[in-house]
């Protein structure tokens, strides 16, 4: 994207106010997903640098003042790309970690540097096993939590069925659709029905009604 010198200007002034100390607002993370945060004392800092042509850069730091679980967004094309970066974050991680590690190991000659190497191996994975198993199990999710995770499945859901409905209602208005497809339109605008009928503050029992398949 683009900005011409006043675009900048504005963006700037946007960019202050709205981080002003205390305000709270919606910050979707890459990874975490949808989050509500605070912005801290002298939370937004701006440097600007006539050295690589007048680049403008920010840091802001914010505190998660919201519920603390993994966070959703009711955007599908945000949820999409939080899981994405999520899992991008974690596997180039993960794999820079491994390449580190046979890099070094393909450095060793063999003999008794291989054996010290298996045998410290070893010790790191019964240590990381036995502190996994000393971790007591997650505290059970909130009334709240629960409800906020059935809201996120209904609207996910409600997607599904937007599409398929768009899909067969094309057909239909074209005078293109067969008997099958006609069918199929009645049976996902029921189920749409059903599924907006659903109380998301009644988690976790929901009866959620039958995909048409």
């Amino acid at each position: 994207m683009v900005y011409n010198a006043p675009d900048v200007i504005t963006q700037r002034k946007n960019l202050v106010a709205a981080c002003e100390m205390g305000s709270t607002g919606t910050l979707v993370h890459p990874t975490l997903g949808e989050l509500t945060v605070s912005v801290t004392e002298s939370g937004l800092r701006m440097t600007e640098s006539a050295e690589s042509g007048r680049v403008f850069e920010f840091t802001l730091t914010v505190i998660e003042s919201g519920l603390k679980f993994f966070a959703v967004t009711n955007s599908t094309k945000s949820a999409t790309a939080v899981g994405q970066n999520w899992l991008r974050t974690y596997t180039t991680m993960l794999a820079k970690y491994v390449s580190m590690v046979r890099g070094e190991i393909r450095s060793v000659v063999q003999g008794i540097r291989i054996r010290i190497i298996r045998q410290t191996a070893d010790q790191w994975i019964g240590m990381v096993t036995r502190s996994v198993d000393d971790v007591p199990p997650p505290p059970p999710p909130t009334p709240e939590e629960l409800q906020q995770q059935a809201e996120y499945e209904k609207r996910q859901l409600l997607d599904t069925a937007r599409v398929k409905i768009d899909i067969y209602q094309d057909a239909v208005d074209l005078d293109m659709a067969t008997d099958a497809e006609k069918s199929a339109l009645t049976a996902w605008r029921k189920y749409r029905v059903l599924l907006n009928r659903v109380d998301c503050a009644t988690a976790p029992d929901i009866q959620w009604p039958e995909q048409p398949k």
